[in-house]
């Protein structure tokens, strides 16, 4: 497996220091899937005030020293150095009530979360490979399953269930019989992991290539209620998460989607608190209340350009194109004529105005507020300023020939010349 030079680097001088090392958890669970890798997490012999005097030209970072980890940054990438260690129960379902260092790596892969993260690789050794748990036999298998008794790792920090979800939607896995019904037995146990964290999880799941499975695992385990909780516990559907898989790998974009489908008669104001409160940021959250917004929209709009405008003008252009592909895939998973006409309408009418650079923002407008102001509109009344550029905003809407500075101008001076 080939290694970036600053791995190298660091492997290389703890053996030079008289220690091991290797390479462990998801670094190398997706080298051997031929996957790009997102971090480098080392594990050594070395206790942690050894890993900080080892890199001085390096000014290592220790806030997590007291859990035994130490990180550098080579050339733009960040490596966590990690002692060997053991954990004792985890009290707060995320934390181990105490960790104590070790010197055995079989041991240490012990305590992960899932076979596929529990081996570890020394590209300096002959044989490099530890695997004492059969990850890489899981990875030809194509199965998330846990290290020991899915009821023990999974109660030690019940995101891990969440995790297991997560991995098999990236990875295109199956979840083994034994964790699959350790989750479902044991979900109701997020209620005690942190908002942030799930968070976390939820915005890498509905990244997912494999999204679909990821959320019949959400909902067969009853782990989606934990989430979103709602009255009658109405899960997804099959075709809802099929719609949702199909649009834009956007995150807000998909959030709002599942949003939608799982709270039908919400409020924009309930969605965003909603999302708030499973701290999403106001921006994510209020991207996401436009974006059902927009989607109820052209769902109820008539498909002729003036409405196409305004919507356009409302939410953007990126935006309008992920609801455009969300309201095809709607349109495909509930075969409908109807919806399939109108989606083709609605495109061909999107495709036009991009085409022909129809005006539709106010600032793609050919007068400003000053243009207004010198015209002798809104001497006494500063308001019909901003109400002028909004009737003239209309105007173009409806007409975007109307577009002129002159024509604008002369139309508007007809209304507010007092």
């Amino acid at each position: 497996m080939d290694l970036p030079e600053q791995v190298i680097f660091v492997i290389e001088r703890i053996h030079a220091a008289g220690g091991q090392a290797w390479l462990v958890g998801g670094s190398v669970r997706d080298m051997l899937l031929g996957r790009p890798v997102q971090d480098y997490d080392i594990a050594t012999t070395l206790r942690p005030d050894s890993i900080e005097g080892l890199f001085p030209d390096l000014r290592p970072y220790t806030a997590g020293k007291r859990f035994g980890t130490v990180s550098v940054l080579i050339n733009g990438t960040t490596i966590e150095i990690t002692t060997l260690r053991g954990e004792d129960s985890y009290t707060d379902s995320r934390h181990p009530d105490r960790v104590y260092f070790i010197s055995d790596i079989e041991s240490d892969l012990a305590r992960r979360d899932f076979t596929i993260n529990a081996i570890a690789y020394d590209p300096l050794a002959q044989y490099g490979i530890v695997d004492p748990f059969m990850g890489r036999h899981d990875l030809a298998a194509r199965v998330i399953r846990t290290v020991g008794d899915p009821r023990e790792r999974l109660e030690e920090d019940p995101l891990r269930m969440l995790r297991a979800i997560r991995l098999a939607a990236q990875l295109g896995f199956d979840i083994d019989k034994c964790t699959w019904q350790a989750i479902k037995r044991l979900h109701p146990l997020l209620d005690k992991v942190a908002f942030e964290r799930i968070r976390d999880e939820l915005s890498k799941l509905l990244l997912s290539p494999c999204l679909a499975a990821g959320f019949d695992h959400l909902t067969s385990t009853g782990a989606i209620n934990m989430i979103f909780p709602r009255p009658g516990r109405a899960d997804l559907s099959p075709g809802q998460a099929g719609i949702i898989s199909g649009i834009d790998p956007v995150l807000t974009v998909r959030l709002a989607a599942l949003c939608f489908y799982l709270y039908p008669g919400k409020s924009d104001t309930e969605i965003m608190d909603m999302l708030k409160s499973l701290r999403f940021s106001r921006a994510e959250a209020k991207d996401a209340a436009s974006l059902i917004r927009g989607f109820k929209a052209l769902l109820t709009y008539d498909p002729e350009p003036y409405n196409i405008r305004k919507l356009l003008s409302i939410i953007g252009q990126k935006d309008m194109s992920s609801l455009i592909v969300w309201y095809a895939e709607a349109a495909r998973a509930h075969n409908s004529r109807r919806m399939s006409d109108r989606y083709s309408k609605i495109r061909q009418m999107y495709e036009e105005i991009l085409q022909n650079r129809d005006p539709v923002s106010l600032k793609d407008l050919a007068i400003t507020g000053r243009d207004i102001i010198n015209a002798g509109i809104g001497k006494h009344k500063p308001e019909e300023v901003g109400e002028a550029l909004r009737t003239a905003h209309d105007w173009v809407l409806h007409n975007p020939k109307l577009n002129s500075r002159d024509k604008l101008l002369e139309e508007l001076l007809r209304i507010y010349s007092h």
